[in-house]
């Protein structure tokens, strides 16, 4: 935790705040979502690490809270990258990412409200229909 909140430049969170598991990470103005940031990919590093149990994708929606300047926009875009924990799927949800080089697959919205296209349905509803079916 405390190496995850030195490469978000989190400086205020002592390590009293994250010392137990059922912890309350408090900092306030920007440094809040990057402190959240490192309390949660701390968490996720070690259940990925020590768990047996599925591991579920990690959802980012909009990870630029809290108006972060440059310096600390960069830190987070590098971070979410850099320190995903092995064999993870990240599903990352923003307006811009910079010229950031990552593994994966960008999909750009065009129609707004819509993530699921309705020329798509069929498809996806069959590769759904398939995938239920054959677990009853």
């Amino acid at each position: 935790m405390r190496e995850y909140l030195d490469d978000l430049g989190v400086e205020t969170v002592s390590e009293k705040s994250y010392k137990t598991i059922v912890s309350k990470v408090t900092d306030t103005g920007s440094g809040a979502p990057r402190a959240y940031l490192a309390y949660y990919y701390s968490l996720l590093g070690v259940i990925n690490k020590y768990s047996t149990s599925t591991f579920c994708p990690i959802i980012l929606d909009s990870p630029n809270q809290q108006e972060q300047d440059k310096k600390h926009w960069d830190m987070i875009k590098d971070f979410i990258i850099s320190k995903q924990p092995l064999n993870s799927q990240l599903i990352l949800g923003t307006v811009e990412f910079g010229e950031r080089i990552f593994d994966g697959k960008v999909i750009e919205l065009d129609e707004k409200y819509h993530f699921l296209q309705e020329s798509d349905f069929e498809e996806v509803s069959n590769e759904i229909n398939g995938l239920l079916n054959s677990i009853s």
